[in-house]
């Protein structure tokens, strides 16, 4: 299982509130219940989750998402060297990044 960082960043959460829902629902349908929200404002969302499906079907899962006023930021998460994050939030990172 891999873990991974979806950061969404826009002007303003109403703007784009149709556009983020969608992410998080492709993150649940690929995650199920394995997934947190890190951090989320009127600007930025960062939502954690781990999957055992193929990271090369997540660009068919998103879609197109070109928007002028939205950019997201997809990333598999190695290790976790230092953060400034609720303790329940590292830890769940902690628990589900792959050791090699």
């Amino acid at each position: 299982m891999r873990t991974y960082i979806m950061n969404m960043y826009y002007p303003s959460l109403k703007q784009v509130a149709e556009i983020v829902d969608n992410i998080r629902k492709v993150i649940v349908n690929l995650s199920g219940n394995n997934w947190k929200i890190i951090f989320s404002s009127d600007q930025v969302c960062t939502i954690a989750f781990s999957t055992i499906k193929d990271p090369k079907s997540f660009k068919d899962s998103l879609g197109d998402l070109i928007h002028e006023n939205f950019s997201y930021l997809l990333f598999e998460v190695a290790e976790v060297h230092a953060a400034s994050i609720p303790r329940s939030i590292f830890e769940w990172l902690n628990a589900h990044l792959t050791r090699n």
